[in-house]
């Protein structure tokens, strides 16, 4: 008969839990000119009510891609009233301006029209980050990423919810240029299909609670 010490059955519950942590991806698409532009959000959970955002535009999401720069981003969470009031941002993107209301936040951020998804048919919404200033010295810039911190806030708020993205100067994307008849031009990408996969941190714990019942079960047979 298998028998269970506090060791092993510590390492099983902690790996069993951490499979609650995953990453979740949005696949995005161009809504404002016929399709063939491409994107993809991250979110992983961080820790201590922290989510590290991560948005790409680059090969191989966008085939022949020359530059592109990505300004802002809006969200949606599953559960507004779970989350406290008070947003913190840091990582290795500066956020430059947000909004934050449930239902509230509008298509341009903080009323910067150059910043914005007119015409995408999506409104209120409930964060808006502004993240770039179209190939202003800080180039163009194709990946980023940076961390959202908001008590009660889990990669979890992000499944299945709405995630757009405002895109400009835009050149060389293949399927772009072809769906739009030009080399160049900006987008505004919506998205709300969303992929959950287990963090790696979260199958290290599984793995070290299943070497765990493995050493039991020698113990036991010896």
């Amino acid at each position: 008969m298998m028998t269970f010490n506090k060791f092993t059955l510590g390492l099983v519950f902690i790996a069993f839990t951490g499979m609650a942590n995953s990453i979740v991806i949005t696949s995005l698409e161009d809504a404002t000119n016929g399709g063939g532009f491409f994107g993809e959000v991250t979110f992983t959970n961080s820790g201590f009510n922290t989510v590290t955002i991560t948005a790409d535009i680059s090969s191989p999401l966008n085939t022949g891609i020359t530059q592109g720069d990505i300004l802002g981003l809006w969200f949606d969470f599953s559960d507004f009233n779970s989350l406290g009031n008070s947003l913190i941002f840091g990582g290795t993107t500066p956020v430059l301006g947000s909004d934050f209301g449930e239902n509230s936040v509008g298509s341009s951020i903080s009323g910067n029209n150059n910043v914005n998804i007119n015409g995408a048919g999506a409104t209120n919404w409930d964060l808006a980050v502004k993240v770039g200033e179209n190939g202003s010295d800080g180039g163009f810039v194709q990946t980023l990423s940076f961390q959202v911190m908001l008590t009660g806030l889990d990669e979890t708020q992000f499944i299945g919810q709405r995630v757009g993205m405002r895109v400009q100067s835009i050149a060389g994307a293949t399927e772009f240029s072809q769906a739009t008849g030009e080399d160049a031009g900006s987008s505004k990408l919506l998205g709300t299909n969303t992929t959950e996969v287990p963090s790696p941190g979260a199958l290290a714990l599984l793995g070290l609670g299943l070497m765990g019942l493995g050493f039991v079960r020698r113990k036991t047979k010896a």
